[in-house]
């Protein structure tokens, strides 16, 4: 059967853009990481490598332990992110 859809409504927060990533999938695994806005450098995403690291890994604990790994049909897409600092 088709999916259903399901409307989520969450309280507003004021999230910072360099804390936003999007994540890509291709084969049923995660290949990429970039910074969700492209056209915006933030310094300290380039200055801070161990900062970097920790991101990186979150994200990858996310996609691993959370469900989003082998929860689709789809074995190619991409899903955004927001880590919290």
């Amino acid at each position: 059967s088709a999916p259903q859809p399901h409307l989520i409504l969450r309280s507003w927060c004021n999230l910072s853009p360099s804390n936003e990533f999007r994540c890509f999938v291709y084969d049923g695994r995660l290949v990429a990481i970039v910074q969700r806005h492209p056209q915006t450098f933030y310094q300290h995403l380039a200055s801070d490598q161990e900062a970097a690291a920790t991101i990186r890994s979150d994200i990858v604990s996310f996609f691993e332990s959370e469900g989003i790994s082998g929860r689709f049909p789809e074995t190619r897409f991409t899903f955004d992110v927001y880590v919290d600092s």
